[in-house]
């Protein structure tokens, strides 16, 4: 074996160790023996340790057989991909295995948030069936990334990684292997730390958020490899042929696909058991969609934000078909974006429009925070659990501009980096700077909650039918649930999911329209989201001896004050944490969060100014950039 073969072999070896420890020691250093609602059992542990240590293992077996030439078959499957995409093999052969392995994970995604919804807590993180979807597309993700980077013998691009002497890896196979690292670390540090703060029943936990944030921005870096094998196949986009219509749309499929993806964090909003205020609604609007629809509109010319809309619309439907329809969840709303592609589309309609791609994020995002803001508070009345009530307009509008313009234009960003035509340095880190802290800043300005004071319910139950009653609540004092965003019953973790909004019927009294249920299974709740305060009172809440919680049965004539909704809606929290673990742990995870889209950025940032003519390539091909509908 030539020597730089064996560097490259204990090279692998060494990243194939770390990467073990990551998926499989980490698990087993978070074991200790705790009831159910605080982390997974020794039992549940030592199986999913098991599994992916075997996964791993395999998979590290192929690719270091591949680069040590004792295999054949991996690289005869990237010669084929090859051949029938036109894309370089080490670039459309991961990129087929990692489009079935997102698939996979969104559609365990949807079944877990409506299992979580529907039921509650897990028994154990193997008993959810939903799970094993998810960790099966997240390893496949970062299986896909691990492929990438071993497939090329030579450097495979003008942007690669240098890893060891003689062995480059592509830079979008470095990020996917980093998207699918990521958010495969979040499972380990999920159980921590279920273990040190109790299960926060909610979609923006922490470590969910990383999980979730891996999987999706793993779009990104896929845009990034594509680019990249199409760069080294010397193509423009008018060189494909009518048999690559799928790498010819790939654009297009990609930002609809990261829409989905990004869909996702509204889910609390989209079945209706919000755990924030909720003008994080049109914020997550306003920003999902102005970043993907504007990249998709720079990418793929005239009609790309409607193509990657279509395409969002498809795969969300055919997901919550399936969920809801097929395996008999409850279904969530979606947002339709339509008016958001128009709003896109309208800006670029202009000849050249796309040759100002900064301009026309800007110009779009300021639409999208308008034009886009009022047909989604259209929508919410017809079609949303949380119908928008007037008083959000004060403060949700400004928040849907600043959001929109700074995802306009971090897509134009996005775009031109594929493109290979970012601005001057300085300029580009100046715009990406400027839009993540507008993010970060009315992202803060979301979350800052203040509780109404000394509010108290009196509660009146007219049962109807069995362990179904209407609800009246007469508030003290009578403003407490006046101008409110929302005074809704809620009934939820009982095998479903129920939100009945209730009606003013005088004075501080309000009145459900539909019976709850007060029996079983179920958490029924009276909450009121007014401005930065959110509360909630107790109708009935069964039993759960692991937390322990004794249950609670409110009585006609009761009366109780009101407390944080949270306190209701995440039993399973541990109470009074010491600010000691739960403050650096948070800091922590942002860390990891901002370090991973920094890491991102740098990608696309390397990618979006072609090389130097100095620069070594493989051929002198790579060096040209590729062309794109949208730049024309």
């Amino acid at each position: 074996m030539p020597r730089h073969s064996s560097r490259i072999s204990r090279t692998a070896q060494a990243l194939a160790t770390a990467i073990l420890g990551i998926l499989a020691g980490a698990p087993v250093a978070s074991a200790a023996s705790q009831p159910p609602a605080a982390g997974a059992g020794l039992d549940q542990v030592a199986l999913a340790t098991g599994g992916a240590t075997l996964a791993t293992a395999i998979l590290l077996w192929v690719c270091i057989s591949h680069r040590n030439g004792r295999i054949k078959w991996v690289g005869k499957l990237a010669a084929f991909a090859e051949r029938e995409t036109g894309v370089a093999g080490w670039s459309s052969l991961p990129g087929a295995f990692l489009g079935i392995s997102l698939l996979t994970a969104v559609f365990g995604m949807y079944w877990d948030i409506s299992l979580h919804i529907d039921n509650g807590r897990d028994p154990g993180p193997l008993a959810n069936p939903a799970h094993y979807f998810i960790l099966a597309g997240l390893f496949g993700i970062f299986a896909a990334g691990y492929v990438a980077i071993v497939l090329p013998k030579e450097r495979p691009s003008a942007s690669a990684i240098r890893i060891a002497s003689g062995w480059h890896a592509p830079l979008g196979g470095v990020l996917i292997c980093a998207c699918g690292a990521f958010s495969l670390t979040g499972f380990p540090l999920d159980d921590v730390w279920h273990r040190l703060f109790g299960q926060d029943v909610t979609l923006w936990g922490p470590t969910h958020i990383m999980m979730i944030a891996g999987a999706v921005l793993t779009i990104v870096a896929i845009s990034v490899l594509t680019t990249e094998g199409e760069r080294a196949a010397g193509l423009t986009r008018e060189g494909f042929g009518a048999r690559n219509w799928v790498a010819r749309l790939s654009p297009i499929l990609a930002c609809g696909g990261l829409l989905v993806g990004l869909t996702v964090f509204q889910g609390e909003f989209n079945w209706g058991v919000a755990q924030f205020r909720q003008v994080w609604h049109p914020l997550l609007l306003a920003g999902t969609s102005s970043v993907c629809l504007v990249a998709a509109r720079l990418r793929g010319g005239r009609g790309g934000a409607f193509g990657a809309l279509t395409f969002y619309l498809a795969l969300t439907f055919l997901a919550n078909f399936i969920v809801g329809d097929i395996i008999g969840r409850s279904w969530p709303s979606m947002p339709l974006y339509i008016a958001e592609a128009a709003c896109v589309e309208a800006v670029g309609w202009r000849r050249g429009a796309a040759a100002r791609p900064v301009r026309l994020g800007v110009l779009s995002g300021l639409l999208i925070g308008t034009v886009g803001f009022a047909a989604e508070y259209g929508w919410s009345q017809v079609a949303m659990p949380l119908p928008w009530h007037p008083v959000l307009i004060a403060e949700g509008l400004p928040t849907a501009i600043i959001a929109g313009v700074a995802g306009g234009v971090l897509g134009s960003l996005f775009a031109g980096g594929l493109r290979g035509e970012l601005p001057a340095r300085r300029t580009a880190r100046m715009l990406a700077i400027g839009a993540g802290l507008a993010f970060l800043l009315v992202g803060a300005n979301a979350l800052i909650h203040s509780e109404q004071q000394n509010v108290r319910a009196t509660i009146a139950l007219h049962p109807t039918t069995p362990g179904h009653a209407n609800v009246t609540a007469t508030f003290d004092p009578p403003s407490a649930a006046q101008n409110a965003e929302w005074v809704d019953g809620i009934a939820w973790q009982g095998g479903g999911m129920i939100v009945h909004h209730m009606k003013h019927v005088g004075g501080g009294t309000w009145t459900t329209t539909q019976a709850l249920p007060i029996s079983g299974h179920w958490k029924t709740l009276l909450r009121i989201h007014k401005g930065r305060s959110l509360l909630a009172a107790g109708l009935y809440l069964r039993a759960d001896p692991a937390i322990p919680f004794k249950g609670m049965r409110a009585a006609t004539g009761s009366t109780q004050t009101m407390v944080y909704d949270q306190r209701f809606l995440q039993l399973e929290r541990k109470p009074n944490t010491p600010v000691y673990l739960w403050t650096p742990a948070v800091a922590l995870v942002l860390l990891l969060c901002g370090a991973f889209l920094v890491l991102l950025a740098i990608g696309v940032g390397r990618l979006g100014r072609p090389p130097q003519p100095s620069e070594p390539a493989a051929e002198p091909r790579f060096s040209r950039p590729l062309a794109t509908a949208g730049a024309r």
